[in-house]
C-alpha cells in the first residue's frame, strides 16, 4: 500500500515536472509559429514591392530558418509529449511492481491471490493513473491558448 503509493506521488510529480517543461516549449513553439506566419502575412501583403526589387529570395530564406526554428522546438516539445504517453502506460505496472517489491524486501511476499487483489486494485485506477499525464499535457496546451489570447 504505502510503496504504491509513494511511486504514484513520486510519478505525479515527475508528471508535474514534465507538464511545466510541456508548457515552455509548447509557449516557444507557438511564439515562433507567430513569428514565421507574420513573415509570410508580410511577404505576402507586399509581394509587388518584394518582387519589382528582387527580395524573393532573402525573404524566402527568411521564413525558411524561422521555420527551421520552429521546428526545432516542435520536435522538444514532441518528444516531451511522447514521454508523457509513456510514463502513462507506465505508471500502473511501476505501482504493481513497487508494491510486490517492497513486499518481498520486508519479507511479507503477498500470496497468488493478494498479487490478484493487487493487481485488480491498480487496474480499478489505470484509467485514472494512466489518464493523467495526458490529461496535464492537454491542459497545458489549453492553459498555453488562453494565454496567448490574453
Amino acid at each position: 500500500g504505502a510503496a504504491g503509493a509513494a511511486t504514484l506521488v513520486v510519478l505525479v510529480v515527475a508528471t508535474a515536472r514534465m507538464a511545466k517543461a510541456l508548457m515552455h516549449y509548447r509557449r516557444r513553439t507557438q511564439t515562433r509559429s507567430s513569428r514565421r506566419l507574420l513573415l509570410t502575412q508580410q511577404a505576402l501583403e507586399g509581394i509587388r514591392a518584394v518582387k519589382m526589387y528582387g527580395w524573393v529570395e532573402p525573404i524566402e530564406q527568411r521564413i525558411i530558418a524561422s521555420r527551421a526554428a520552429e521546428e526545432v522546438e516542435l520536435e522538444k516539445y514532441l518528444v516531451l509529449r511522447a514521454l508523457g504517453t509513456t510514463l502513462a502506460f507506465m505508471v500502473p505496472s511501476a505501482v504493481i511492481f513497487s508494491i510486490i517489491a517492497v513486499a518481498a524486501v520486508l519479507g511479507r511476499m503477498p500470496s497468488l491471490g493478494g498479487v490478484l487483489v493487487i493487481q485488480v486494485l491498480v487496474n480499478l485506477l489505470r484509467g485514472p493513473m494512466s489518464g493523467l499525464p495526458i490529461v496535464v499535457g492537454y491542459f497545458t496546451d489549453g492553459l498555453v491558448s488562453v494565454r496567448r489570447l490574453e
